[in-house]
């Protein structure tokens, strides 16, 4: 049933005597129009995003290659047909004469780390063998 104002259970008990009976129907139909104006529930909560795995943190030597070198040696200088490395060995020679030529003064670990980092993500060569001492 829609209440109009003329019918609103306020105004009907002003108008009447009020007993338990009529107060308990008065507040029930109070309740109930209350809640037929309620904005709707909310739906359901969305779901939490989808956890993220952070991503590594860049290594020393792809630092130091996006910082010294890329803006010379893109992909493409790796992938011609010229290319010189062929191994560990003349992949760790490129870098040292490279960073000399840019007057980098690298330390042998640095130039390491550069070569791991090319070889890692370019050359894919096999990792150099350890001497068993």
């Amino acid at each position: 049933m829609r209440m109009t104002p003329m019918h609103s259970p306020v105004r009907l008990l002003a108008a009447a005597p009020v007993s338990a009976p009529v107060l308990a129907v008065a507040f029930a139909l109070l309740h109930a129009q209350a809640v037929a104006q309620a904005p709707s529930a909310p739906g359901p909560l969305p779901a939490p995003p989808a956890a993220t795995v952070p991503l590594p943190a860049p290594t020393r030597g792809k630092l130091l290659y996006d910082i010294h070198c890329i803006a010379c040696h893109n992909s493409q200088m790796h992938w011609r047909d010229a290319r010189v490395v062929r191994d560990w060995p003349s992949l760790v020679t490129q870098v040292r004469l490279w960073q000399e030529r840019g007057k980098l003064q690298w330390s042998d670990d640095d130039i390491a780390a550069v070569a791991r980092h090319l070889n890692d993500t370019i050359y894919r060569l096999p990792p150099p063998t350890v001497p068993r001492g």
